[in-house]
């Protein structure tokens, strides 16, 4: 029920996302595979991959690309800048 002068806050789909996907969220949106990821969290890829898999259900993304669109338009990322990119 809602009240005069009262509302309930939305709740952000990526609200609900855990520290570990919002983590692997930012590793796929600068283009890691989920093999570097696995290796720069010290994870198996399967773990990554049922992080990726959550993250995209939990987000409404069904790609790498939609994800990272998603991560952007939501601030859980900043843009690349020059400084940014590796060689």
């Amino acid at each position: 029920m809602l009240l005069r002068g009262h509302h309930t806050p939305k709740l952000r789909r990526d609200d609900l996302l855990t520290s570990r996907e919002r983590e692997v969220l930012g590793l796929v949106s600068r283009g890691f595979s989920n093999r570097q990821i696995a290796n720069r969290l010290f994870l198996s890829e399967k773990t990554v991959r049922n992080h990726v898999e959550r993250t995209y259900a939990k987000i409404g993304a069904s790609n790498r690309v939609g994800a990272s669109l998603y991560a952007l338009q939501h601030g859980l990322v900043a843009p690349l800048g020059e400084a940014d990119v590796e060689s």
